[in-house]
């Protein structure tokens, strides 16, 4: 299935995706997100004489992006290819799926959503963009699967993610505290970047000729992968940069790590342990 779009188009689904087929996006903005729950609007009159008496639980809309309650959607499709394209993967929503980014800009746990601030009603349907994040980890987006990113694509893991990463030309950038990468991972003059607090675990091997960044606070743990039909599980990397106060590069048994560590702040070490 393609869809063209013009630059500046915005395509948001909130109904889940079940397809064995590839999904193209061209050009313009695609939103994967779960669905917030429908409630019974109130008359205006009546809210507002509420809330003179201090009460401002009522709503006046169906939906609003600030209510806790949303429904998760669920998202699956042999493969998502995006051009000049952008993805929000947000709250409630799990995808699975291998992503393939070309000069697109991919954002897994995104706080930008759309919703019918008329939905369940009679009224003509009024999308409206705006943000909200899910408040437990029950709503957080997921992501299953590969992503392969090529000609100055971005992609940005802030939520959950197990799968594997293949880059050229590129950058990563993780903040998520619930990164996997249980596939074999390839970074080609691409850059792969932990943010302040963020953790990433590796259980496949890791290989890239630049630089691997790790942020004040955050973890790389690099660890044997589940499948021991080699002796060593290798990690690589031209340099590990550890750029944060109180920054962590683990490897555990089992694996091999090569690469320049470099540091000039406090950081830590930990290597077979």
């Amino acid at each position: 299935t393609a869809n063209p779009a013009t630059p500046r188009s915005r395509f948001a689904i909130d109904e889940g995706i079940d397809r064995s087929g590839t999904f193209i996006q061209t050009n313009g903005l695609r939103y994967l997100q779960g669905h917030p729950v429908v409630r019974a609007a109130n008359a205006a009159a009546v809210v507002d004489m509420l809330k003179s008496l201090g009460d401002d639980s009522l709503p006046t809309r169906p939906v609003s992006f600030t209510q806790p309650d949303w429904e998760t959607r669920h998202f699956r499709m042999a493969a998502l290819e995006l051009r000049d394209a952008q993805l929000h993967l947000g709250r409630n929503a799990a995808l699975a799926t291998d992503i393939h980014a070309d000069h697109s800009f991919v954002t897994l746990g995104s706080a930008s959503v759309f919703i019918d601030l008329n939905d369940g009603t009679d009224i003509n349907t009024a999308p409206s963009a705006g943000e909200s994040r899910a408040g437990t980890d029950v709503d957080t987006s997921k992501f299953e699967g590969g992503v392969t990113l090529a000609n100055d694509s971005t992609l940005s893991i802030t939520e959950r993610f197990n799968g594997g990463i293949d880059s050229t030309d590129s950058e990563t950038h993780v903040s998520s505290a619930h990164a996997l990468l249980d596939r074999p991972s390839v970074f080609t003059h691409s850059l792969l970047n932990l943010r302040d607090d963020a953790r990433l675990t590796g259980r496949a091997g890791l290989a890239s000729d630049g630089e691997v960044r790790v942020g004040a606070n955050a973890i790389l743990s690099m660890l044997a992968a589940a499948d021991r039909t080699l002796p060593v599980t290798t990690y690589s990397a031209a340099s590990w940069i550890l750029n944060g106060q109180d920054a962590v590069l683990e490897a555990g048994p089992g694996t091999r790590l090569t690469g320049n560590i470099l540091s000039d702040q406090a950081a830590q070490v930990r290597l077979g342990g």
